[in-house]
């Protein structure tokens, strides 16, 4: 398993704020934080990926199946443990 703390300063789940895409769930996750200072990480498009991008976050989509995206704005990765590349 990927030590994911180690390579943030702050994580937030959806559990603690209103549910997404909702944009005042994304306000409130990235807190005192600029947008552009943070990354969304999921793996739903529509709700993570889509929802942060719409809020000026960028996002990384964990694609764990095999849907194949032609033009995005966002990197793609197939499991989590691919952050650290």
């Amino acid at each position: 398993m990927i030590d994911i703390l180690k390579y943030f300063k702050e994580i937030y789940a959806t559990e603690k704020i209103k549910a997404k895409p909702n944009k005042e769930s994304f306000e409130n996750a990235i807190g005192n934080n600029k947008p552009e200072e943070c990354i969304m990480i999921g793996d739903n498009l529509k709700a993570d990926i889509y929802g942060a991008l719409n809020c000026g976050i960028n996002a990384i989509y964990i694609n764990s199946t095999t849907i194949k995206e032609e033009k995005h704005e966002y990197k793609i990765i197939n499991k989590l443990s691919e952050l650290k590349d």
